[in-house]
């Protein structure tokens, strides 16, 4: 029986917006698009929680990258807390974000700085874009730690899924447990594909965004998901041959 579900991700897995309301100022919708309590209740890891009967162990954060999310799981899956855990009642849901996004440690705050490469144009990020960021050599990175975190959760009997947020990415081998049909903004669009890599930086940079709107499923505001959004996005993932395998297993 499956008491935990551990999720990764982004904005769009965390919840961010998930308040908004049709016609809401933008000045309003600042005020509550963080909000802890609404982005729980009714985010699609939230949803999901409350359908399974799960605890919702959350590392998802607003503006997050791949690189930050591989490592907390690091952390947390090297920790005392998951050596307590009986394994065998976790779901990981791990969702991929955009690949021009990092973060660096730095001496000044004596933390992590995670940032994106296209809202962040300092002079440090804009010299690593240009001298080292290349993004199929991101995906050939991703493929290679996801399939190594495969490996990891089944030597502990942990049940996981790999879902595609926001864009459909290319890896170069096949992925067991990732999501099929693409990414879940395609999936909501109702098949349409995208004409660019969306890089969730509030703005409308691809032609799925006003249908989206359209449809109520995105707010116009950030361009995140709207409660009918996540109930969208839930349904996709119940849905979903890996989760009924997973259930079923």
């Amino acid at each position: 029986m499956y008491k935990k579900l551990i999720t990764f991700g982004c904005s769009w897995t965390y919840g961010i917006g998930v308040g908004y309301t049709d016609g809401m100022p933008e000045k309003e919708y600042e005020l509550i698009c963080t909000d802890e309590e609404l982005d729980n209740r009714y985010s699609f890891r939230g949803l999901l929680s409350s359908e399974l009967n799960l605890e919702n162990l959350n590392f998802s954060e607003g503006g997050s990258s791949n690189q930050k999310q591989f490592r907390l799981a690091r952390e947390y899956f090297t920790s005392k807390d998951f050596e307590k855990t009986n394994k065998n009642e976790i779901i990981v849901l791990w969702c991929i974000t955009s690949t021009a996004r990092n973060e660096l440690w730095s001496n000044l705050t004596e933390d992590y700085n995670n940032f994106k490469y296209d809202v962040h144009p300092s002079k440090l990020s804009m010299i690593l874009l240009k001298e080292t960021y290349d993004h199929n050599q991101e995906v050939k990175t991703l493929t290679e730690n996801m399939i190594l975190w495969n490996r990891f959760f089944e030597s502990y009997g942990i049940k996981n899924i790999w879902v595609d947020t926001f864009n459909t990415h290319e890896y170069i081998k096949p992925i067991p447990n990732l999501l099929e049909d693409g990414d879940l903004m395609t999936q909501m669009s109702d098949g349409i594909t995208s004409d660019s890599y969306h890089m969730s930086s509030w703005v409308d940079d691809d032609k799925r965004i006003q249908y989206l709107i359209n449809k109520g499923l995105i707010n116009p505001i950030s361009l995140h998901p709207t409660k009918s959004g996540h109930q969208k996005i839930s349904e996709i993932i119940l849905k979903s041959k890996v989760f009924k395998g997973i259930k079923n297993g």
